[in-house]
């Protein structure tokens, strides 16, 4: 709930956000200006959200992926924000690459920004199916032939 002070300091801030550089320790080498951000429009829907404990303990969000996307982490990093918001317990984010052409060298497991002392750090778990042995799907609940056409059709 936004009061009265909220939004008299916010109108100053935007106003003159270079003065307030030294008191919220804000960079200093670039001049500053306010940026009307509304994240009201902001919409994200998971591939498979799997949720265990009752109550709710730990989220597992999978995602997967058949091509490129070179904003990939910054999304699964979204993903996995806008769930634990929701549901305040842990989330793990795992990417399921479903093919090679999906595969960049960005694709570490990593997302990290910001500068020193105030970095953001995301890890997230990578699956490269293609490189999977097609054995390990075919003793898994999904029908042995349904599994080996995934596991193929991936290569």
């Amino acid at each position: 709930m936004s009061h009265r002070f909220d939004a008299t300091l916010k109108d100053i801030v935007a106003e003159r956000p270079d003065d307030f550089a030294d008191l919220f320790g804000l960079p200093k080498d670039e001049r500053a200006f306010a940026i009307n951000v509304d994240l009201s429009t902001i919409s994200a829907a998971t591939d498979v959200a799997l949720g265990y404990g009752a109550p709710l303990k730990e989220i597992v969000d999978l995602n997967f992926q058949t091509g490129p996307d070179a904003g990939l982490p910054r999304r699964l990093h979204k993903y996995n924000a806008a769930i634990n918001e929701r549901y305040n317990v842990p989330v793990e984010s795992i990417l399921i690459l479903l093919r090679p052409k999906a595969d960049a060298a960005n694709l570490n497991g990593k997302l990290s920004y910001g500068r020193p002392g105030r970095q953001l750090q995301f890890e997230y778990g990578i699956v490269r199916l293609s490189r999977e042995s097609v054995e390990d799907y075919l003793h898994g609940g999904y029908s042995g032939s349904a599994a080996l056409n995934l596991v193929q059709d991936a290569r």
